[in-house]
């Protein structure tokens, strides 16, 4: 196999083989109106007339679940941006210039994830809200529910790319806005009276408690 081949021919396959695939999801999957990478073919999407007033909302059991191909997009892009960020840093230290057709396609890449990522906390109309996703056929219609895992991802992969030597200087200075906004409604969702669960787009409660921020002080001795 291609161990057995040697390492460095293994090295290179699987080099192949990974951006192979992210090239064909990229083609498969990637939206220039909403800037998302989605998970499933673009024309697969929930479309707008599914939602009522820009939202629709989760309930156990329901069909398409958060919305077909959009349940997961800030989670999804964040990871595929940190990605780009470490693609760049590895084939810079393999001695290619930013120039290089690899190291541009990366920068390309990573300034679309940014960009759509960055519509996810906004184009709802709902300001500091990270939404799974966006209709892709309207542009910002969302599910009502989002979680404390597409915050996270959304926060990462944005701060690695403003952090990274070829990031855009009006994509890092629009997330300097975004992020504080987003921090600004934890702040005032996330409080004892709520339980600490920063809820659902408009304020309502979390059905799932996957919005929940803080459990508590953590237990000592013994249970």
């Amino acid at each position: 196999g291609l161990l057995a081949a040697g390492p460095g021919f293994a090295a290179e396959s699987l080099e192949r083989t990974v951006d192979g695939a992210f090239a064909h999801r990229w083609k498969l999957c990637y939206s220039p109106k909403t800037s998302l990478l989605y998970g499933c073919a673009v024309e697969k999407v929930k479309k707008a007339d599914k939602f009522k007033d820009g939202i629709f909302d989760w309930y156990k059991g329901i069909p398409g679940g958060y919305g077909e191909g959009m349940g997961d997009c800030a989670l999804i892009d964040g990871v595929a941006l940190s990605g780009c960020v470490d693609r760049w840093t590895a084939l810079a230290k393999r001695g290619l210039k930013p120039e290089d057709p690899k190291m541009t396609e990366t920068a390309d890449w990573a300034a679309k994830l940014a960009r759509g990522l960055l519509n996810l906390s906004f184009r709802h109309g709902y300001t500091g809200f990270v939404a799974r996703g966006l209709c892709e056929e309207d542009g910002k219609s969302i599910c009502s529910l989002s979680s404390i895992d597409q915050h996270t991802h959304w926060t990462h992969g944005l701060w690695r790319y403003a952090r990274s030597p070829f990031a855009r200087r009006d994509l890092v200075d629009e997330f300097k806005v975004r992020v504080v906004e987003v921090a600004r409604r934890m702040e005032r969702m996330v409080v004892p009276e709520r339980d600490y669960n920063f809820g659902l787009c408009d304020g309502r409660p979390d059905p799932r408690g996957i919005c929940k921020m803080y459990w508590g002080e953590p237990r000592t001795g013994s249970a």
